[in-house]
């Protein structure tokens, strides 16, 4: 695991930390300039703990393929992706219970700085071991 923890928030028990190499950035891709405006394509990848008060935690990591594209003579930027998380599920004493998946998309458009189209659909399933 690397070992640069960087915190990101969550309403409920401790933070989760996402576990990124030293000096490796959060998204990686291309931009290019288009007839249009700008295009953006890239990815983002992480790995995330979660501990929890009982001392389960969960191990996840996921891939986020983005894209944008921005036109300046509109004033409109429409952005997004898909995500793919899985997840491992441990005991207090490092034994794997279960395993978990998540599967999301997004896409947000936004014109003259007003966001007109959000969409997020979100899918997580759980399997515990023995089951």
């Amino acid at each position: 695991m690397p070992d640069t923890y960087h915190t990101a928030g969550i309403r409920r028990g401790p933070p989760p930390q996402l576990l990124r190499d030293p000096g490796q950035p959060p998204i990686t891709g291309q931009v290019v300039e288009t007839d249009t405006g700008f295009h953006f394509s890239g990815t983002d990848t992480f790995a995330a703990r979660i501990d929890f008060p009982d001392g389960t935690y969960i191990l996840d990591s996921q891939r986020i393929p983005i894209t944008a594209n921005e036109n300046p003579l509109t004033g409109q930027v429409t952005f997004g992706g898909t995500a793919l998380g899985k997840a491992t599920i441990y005991d207090t004493s490092g034994t794997v219970i279960g395993y978990g998946m998540f599967n999301a998309r997004f896409r947000t458009t936004i014109v003259a700085g007003t966001v007109v189209v959000e969409l997020d659909v979100g899918i997580g399933r759980c399997r515990w071991v023995g089951q």
